[in-house]
């Protein structure tokens, strides 16, 4: 990121840490360079987890986070009148929403947004 963004991440990572221009556009190389084509391609929310800590919270290392984070999202979509979309969740089958019954976690807290 630092030579992406212009700051010596090598000699210096802690400036990511204390430097808010430079914690904004590490934060923001990150999404680019990592996230922004999951989005876009359609993979969903859950696709973006993945990317960012799915070691982490995918495949039922932190399911209370994953449900967190998609409670967040969809009132997020809700507040600004927006459908989140497919694929939701991160849980190892590509984020198909498993263990929902086969109902959208969506159509669940946000029944009056289509």
């Amino acid at each position: 990121a630092g030579a992406a963004i212009g700051f010596d991440g090598l000699n210096n990572p802690g400036i990511v840490a204390t430097d808010p221009v430079v914690s904004f556009k590490a934060a923001l190389w990150y999404w680019m360079t990592n996230v922004h084509s999951i989005i876009t391609s359609g993979q969903g929310f859950g696709a973006t987890i993945r990317a960012i800590n799915g070691a982490l919270e995918c495949n039922g290392g932190n399911p209370s986070a994953v449900s967190a984070r998609v409670e967040y999202y969809t009132d997020y979509c809700r507040q600004l009148g927006v459908a989140p979309g497919d694929n939701l969740f991160c849980n190892g089958d590509n984020g198909n929403n498993s263990g929902h019954n086969g109902v959208s976690y969506f159509s669940l807290v946000c029944p009056a947004v289509s």
